[in-house]
């Protein structure tokens, strides 16, 4: 991957970089400045145009970017150039998989609002209720404005892309908005963590804790990321325990149930599972339909009543991939100014469908690559590095890396909080082997089995019904 110059702002670009890909990074971030001001990370975008697009889609990564350059939160203000009209008309007609990147002329800044710290403009009134996700939905409401001990704390498990940031997130800024003198703080488990070892090095816990437990309302994202640190645990269980003992509100959100994911103490356990535990899952084809429906009338997409039907019942991997579905209509018709139609609309999610016809979603990868190797799956989740386990466990890293949009730090939290770096390794080495032709040997039943590993992948995937 190519290095950038080593400032702040090139060390966010180059997150930024890792994160999303050269292909996306090169179309929206390569020419755009970013300069940080106090606790806020500035970006200068052209239009407002180019403002709404990364709002939408990307201001979330840029605000990850932000905390993880300056080791705390940050805000993401915006900063749009004014520019001479005639010039719109020419970038509107910019195809969008162009090679080479825009480029922005630079102009007099305008300063526009503010997002609040980590949790964007996310509101409970834009999560759009079905069958499947109304309990999640009632019990992000009533958190917000109840005081009762019945969701506290208020624990959201499920897959990713279903919604878990969105509630917890919207319950933050619900709460905040109802009662404004409260304190509420939204973070990630792993900036969490991040935190918390730097002040272990500045010898500095005590201004630590009182950021933490001062609060009123503390939202903790990916918890499943703080499985087998024993140190954040324990400096989390305590942080927990002043918050509660104060009669104030937690609110967590996970991939797994919380007596599910491996290395967390029974004591953090016990506590996660003291109030109210939801599972979040994939809505239906008609909340589907919803989603679509709302998410292309706020970005001005006009689709007929076929497409938006289509692209409901054939996106059935996660909310997120739906709505990333409805954004590349959008950038269709915003950028090269054509209309969408069924066929158009077939061909530019033609990826997302062969995703979503590809049958399993992660647990079933896991729990199918753990049955064939004769382990379980809690077993891959842990940090057991025998020698079955441990080839099982790369064996399924790789097929979720071919067969999902999932980034390597998502398909790390599938596997007990693993780190992006790890599933890079386990995917480089499945690859290796498969380059190699290589036989790979392991236990089962006590007895040594041996296989090539395409033999192995092929088995797997085919019990799958994954297409090679």
């Amino acid at each position: 991957m190519t290095k950038l110059k080593d400032s702040p702002e090139s060390k966010a670009k180059e997150y930024l970089l890792e994160k999303i890909g050269r292909e996306k990074y090169e179309m929206w971030f390569s020419q755009l400045d970013l300069s940080f001001k106090k606790d806020k990370l500035q970006v200068l975008v052209p239009n407002s145009f180019m403002e709404g697009m990364l709002r939408r889609n990307y201001l979330a990564i840029l605000e990850e970017a932000g905390s993880s350059v300056s080791g705390s939160e940050v805000g993401i203000s915006f900063v749009v150039s004014r520019e001479p009209s005639q010039q719109g008309s020419e970038r509107r007609l910019k195809p969008a998989n162009a090679k080479k990147p825009l480029k922005y002329p630079k102009a007099r800044p305008v300063v526009v609002e503010d997002s609040p710290a980590g949790t964007g403009r996310y509101n409970l009134d834009d999560f759009i209720v079905g069958r499947k996700n109304k309990i999640a939905h009632r019990a992000a409401r009533a958190c917000a404005g109840s005081g009762s001990d019945l969701y506290n704390p208020l624990f959201f498990f499920g897959s990713y892309g279903l919604g878990k940031t969105h509630l917890l997130k919207a319950i933050v800024n619900e709460t905040t908005r109802n009662n404004p003198s409260l304190k509420c703080k939204y973070i990630s488990a792993e900036d969490f963590t991040n935190q918390f070892v730097n002040s272990t090095l500045r010898k500095d816990m005590n201004s630590f804790r009182k950021r933490f437990r001062g609060v009123d309302v503390l939202a903790i994202d990916d918890v499943h990321f703080l499985a087998s640190k024993k140190g954040t645990q324990e400096e989390f269980l305590n942080t927990f325990n002043s918050i509660d003992h104060a009669d104030k509100k937690i609110i967590l959100a996970s991939d797994s149930h919380p007596t599910m994911i491996e290395q967390f103490t029974e004591s953090l356990v016990s506590r996660f599972v003291s109030g109210m535990v939801v599972k979040m899952e994939m809505p239906e084809f008609e909340t589907r339909k919803k989603i679509v429906e709302t998410k292309a009338a706020k970005m001005g997409l006009k689709i007929s009543q076929e497409v938006i039907e289509y692209v409901a019942h054939n996106v059935t991997v996660s909310v997120r991939e739906l709505e990333g579905a409805v954004k590349k209509l959008s950038a269709q018709q915003l950028l090269l100014e054509k209309k969408i139609t069924l066929g158009s609309a077939q061909y530019l999610i033609s990826d997302m469908v062969s995703r979503a016809r590809s049958g399993p979603d992660a647990e079933g990868i896991i729990e199918t690559t753990a049955s064939f190797f004769n382990v379980s799956s809690s077993q891959l989740r842990s940090k057991a590095k025998a020698k079955t386990v441990s080839l099982a466990r790369s064996v399924a890293m790789y097929l979720l890396r071919e067969h999902s949009d999932m980034s390597y730090p998502e398909i790390g939290g599938c596997f007990g909080g693993k780190n992006h770096s790890t599933v890079i390794q386990a995917c480089r080495k499945v690859q290796s082997l498969i380059e190699s032709n290589a036989t790979v040997d392991w236990k089962h039943r006590g007895l040594k089995r041996s296989e090539k590993i395409g033999s192995v992948l092929k088995q797997v995937s085919d019990s799958l019904n994954l297409q090679s």
